[in-house]
């Protein structure tokens, strides 16, 4: 899957970083058959979210950003979309941790990523 170039959100897609990508299914051995086809064909779904995260941080300010913080620059406001990519992208070597946390709008602290270049 190549990457396009500029998304219509205003982001670059940052698919071409994803070409390989395998984002892993959020189910649990012992959830129903149900819950593991649906974590299965959410798959798509979980590469598009990575692309943007990911094209969010390679564009962000050197500090990084925390789950929060992505989820407002892309719009979502369900920032679950975004908080559970995280640990897919980072196990693929795209993003990491920068030792730094910074307090969510609920006050509680929350890691501060940033992209390998």
């Amino acid at each position: 899957m190549k990457g396009s170039g500029r998304h219509s959100d205003g982001y670059g897609d940052g698919f071409s970083d994803l070409e390989l990508f395998k984002p892993q299914a959020h189910a649990r051995k012992k959830d129903p058959a149900t819950s593991r086809d649906a974590a299965g064909r959410a798959g798509g779904l979980a590469v598009h979210h990575c692309g943007l995260i990911l094209d969010v941080l390679k564009n962000a300010s050197p500090g990084g950003l925390n789950f929060e913080e992505i989820a407002k620059a892309l719009g979502f406001a369900n920032t679950s979309r975004i908080s559970r990519r995280m640990i897919d992208l980072e196990r693929q070597g795209l993003i990491f941790r920068t030792g730094e946390t910074r307090a969510t709008q609920s006050g509680r602290a929350a890691q501060v990523w940033r992209a390998n270049n």
